[in-house]
């Protein structure tokens, strides 16, 4: 079956991402949420299955939890219990970051997962993986659109200081948003010019960039924090965080959804409580935690209320010095079973849920691993659906590999030999090959070794990465939205947490560290703010508390503008800004105002003549046309356009809208030199004089006829 997991020195992971996925909020962690779905050639003869998924809603505003809804059917009768495994329905395999999370299927046959989907649109799938009595079955994919913003922030900058050879270069940040980026033309403006839009220009093609922030606060725990799980505990859609602390404690932290916590209720386990894994033991759609006590040598379950709260614990017997603990289903019957690493017996607790909360040891179990067992995951190693473990022995400097047989039982592998002090261990597809990796923190060398699987449940070691010092704890999330697993690990003796972003086949990108403080103890990746990117979340023992690094994207992209036209006006000094419009998924944003020396307008005139050509003496209709005839707030209406016939002024007329007529006709014979000029004498000094081409304009002249021959009067005339 596909299997669970989640570590002592938490390896856990929340995927999400931007409109590419999805906000990750884990109902259930019950699942080795970056291992592939898979189910056994066996599960096929079961009973045919058919499984449903219905969203509580197709559309919704950004930072609204959404409830995914699995229901699994016989021909005849619901499905109950079993694993459902919620994904990414757009990606190649249901792995890695494409799994939202994972649910039990409670007795009505149905399993919910809240989560906070990122903006964007989205497609989801829900997985019944099968048992030995039930066939696997996958559901028809089901959309939705969140909608909403990211932020922008614009700024501007001039690289040439004199006008008017100016290059304006205006960079927009969006913030948020794994492969969405700002795309919109920037306007930029004149704010001493009424707001004159001298110039836009296209955005180029965006540069991402990934980092960490530091949340506002670190919630405080008992002292010290050992291990952490995340989990929804109080059913808001937001995660909250149980840590094993103190002499017998467990601090459940509820997440507000900002990246912050509260103080929930702290339960009493039993001493030294150590390792703690979160899942639904009693298939009624309610997270439960199981906490391993070092110093009394047992697990306790305590049953969660829905609340926050939870019910007493109920204690069961472990090996000695109890540390680890994972969840997955290792008999095939739908049911959430535990794995227990005790390090002074040097063996593996199998409990298998007896399907009400209760639980009962494997019939071969303990069984024995190499000295020191640390930590253990839960993958299908060799691709046969059953659900195997891997487990660090930090004294042996070994990783045991058990390939589970599907009945509560294991088989030994061929053991690994990474770095000295195996520690931390997680399981991903980091080559992308759709078979299962492991990455191991070696806590004497200050490295991780990079296992690849061959799917066949044998591991090749592949390179060794250097991080900080003395790495305790690792986890797996896709922090930069590339759809590869990166990693991240908390160096217990330099204060720093290590991120590597994988390049997709099975290598990484150089190191980054941030602070987090001395001693962190494990480490968990989730979804903590709600904006749809996996953030960390590390305890402390140094302060005593849970430091939060925020995952931050942005996507940053740059305008230019070359020699802007910035009229001169009365304003020595133009301030001018870039302006971002905004867009579908990205705010409106302005930069900060910039000191620009204003230029001249530089303008052109047209001259035109109606009718194109006249005889002497008839009216002519001279026409004028300026361009620009207005920028922003500086305008010609009203100035003189003079006309000339050569150097001889034919009159005036003033400008209304760029337009300007006058009426002639005392124009020559013979052909004449018209031109028109604007702004002789320069009296505005906003706009450029320009003077048009001439018309060489025929005018014909008048033709004066011979008098005829004088007739004189007759005699008889005359009397």
């Amino acid at each position: 079956m596909s299997p669970h997991s989640i570590n002592r020195n938490s390896s856990s992971e929340t995927p999400k991402s931007g409109v590419r996925s999805f906000s990750g909020i884990f109902l259930s962690v019950l699942a080795l949420l970056l291992a592939t779905v898979s189910t056994p050639e066996s599960f096929a003869l079961g009973a045919a299955t058919t499984t449903a998924l219905t969203l509580s809603s197709g559309t919704v505003a950004s930072g609204t939890t959404v409830t995914l809804t699995a229901a699994v059917t016989t021909s005849t009768t619901t499905v109950s219990p079993g694993l459902i495994t919620f994904c990414d329905a757009t990606a190649v395999r249901c792995e890695n970051a494409a799994i939202l999370g994972t649910a039990q299927l409670t007795s009505t046959g149905t399993a919910v997962l809240r989560l906070i989907p990122g903006i964007g649109t989205h497609k989801y799938i829900a997985v019944y993986n099968g048992t030995t009595s039930y066939s696997s079955s996958t559901s028809a994919s089901q959309s939705l659109t969140v909608t909403g913003t990211y932020s922008t922030g614009t700024t501007l900058t001039n690289g040439t200081t004199t006008a008017p050879n100016y290059t304006l270069t205006a960079t927009v940040v969006g913030t948020g948003g794994f492969t969405l980026a700002p795309t919109a033309a920037l306007s930029f403006v004149d704010t001493s010019n009424s707001n004159y839009v001298f110039g836009t220009s296209s955005l180029s093609a965006a540069v991402q960039a990934q980092t960490f922030t530091a949340a506002g606060s670190a919630s405080t725990t008992g002292n010290p924090p050992r291990g952490s799980a995340l989990g929804d505990f109080n059913g808001d859609g937001k995660l909250d965080i149980a840590v094993a602390s103190a002499t017998s404690g467990v601090n459940i932290l509820l997440g507000t959804g900002t990246g912050t916590f509260t103080a929930g209720t702290t339960l009493t386990a039993g001493t030294t409580p150590t390792g703690i894994a979160v899942g639904d033991f009693n298939n009624d759609g309610i997270l439960d935690l199981a906490v391993t006590n070092a110093g009394s040598n047992t697990v306790s379950i305590f049953l969660g209320k829905g609340n926050g709260t939870f019910q007493p614990q109920v204690t069961y017997a472990t090996g000695n010095a109890p540390g680890a603990v994972a969840v997955g289903d290792f008999n095939n019957d739908g049911n959430a079973d535990l794995a227990i690493t005790n390090q002074s017996s040097n063996t593996v607790t199998i409990l298998l849920n007896n399907g009400n909360g209760t639980f009962t040891a494997a019939t071969f179990s303990p069984f024995s691993v190499g000295t020191g067992p640390f930590s253990l995951v839960v993958g299908d190693f060799n691709g046969d659906g059953n659900a195997d473990l891997a487990v660090t022995n930090k004294t042996a400097a070994s990783v045991s590999i058990l390939l589970g047989t599907g009945t509560g039982n294991f088989v030994q592998a061929s053991p690994l030999t990474p770095g000295s002090g195996p520690t931390g261990i997680v399981a991903g597809d980091f080559n992308g090959d759709g078979s299962l990796d492991l990455a191991i923190t070696n806590f004497a060398s200050g490295t991780i070794s990079i296992f690849l699987g061959n799917g066949k449940g044998a591991f090749t070691k592949t390179s060794t990465l250097t991080v900080g010092t003395n790495p305790i704890a690792i986890a797996s999330g896709d922090f930069d939205g590339d759809g590869n697993a990166d990693l991240t690990v908390v160096n217990q003796g330099s204060t720093t947490q290590s991120v590597l972003l994988g390049n997709g086949d099975g290598t990484f990108k150089t190191v980054a560290n941030y602070t987090v403080g001395s001693t962190g103890s494990s480490t968990l990746v989730g979804d903590l703010n709600g904006d749809g990117f996996p953030d960390i979340a590390t305890p402390v023992q140094s302060s005593n508390n849970v430091t939060v690094l925020l995952d931050q994207i942005t996507q940053t992209a740059t305008a230019t503008l070359n020699k802007p036209n910035v009229p001169e006006g009365a304003a020595t000094q133009h301030k001018v800004e870039a302006v971002y419009p905004g867009e579908t998924y990205f705010t409106k944003s302005t930069s900060s105002l910039l000191s620009l020396t204003g230029t001249p307008i530089t303008t052109a005139t047209l001259l035109s003549a109606n009718p194109s050509s006249s005889n002497y003496g008839q009216q002519v209709v001279l026409s004028a046309t300026l361009s620009p005839y207005a920028l922003g707030g500086y305008t010609t209406n009203n100035e003189l356009i003079t006309f000339l016939n050569g150097a001889t002024v034919l009159g005036t007329s003033r400008l209304s809208s760029g337009i300007a007529t006058l009426n002639v006709t005392s124009l020559p014979g013979g052909t004449d030199s018209l031109t028109a000029s604007y702004n002789l004498g320069g009296t505005d000094a906003n706009f450029l004089t320009s003077t048009s081409s001439a018309i060489n304009y025929p005018v014909a002249k008048v033709t004066l006829s011979s008098p005829g021959p004088i007739q004189q009067p007759s005699a008889t005339e005359l009397c």
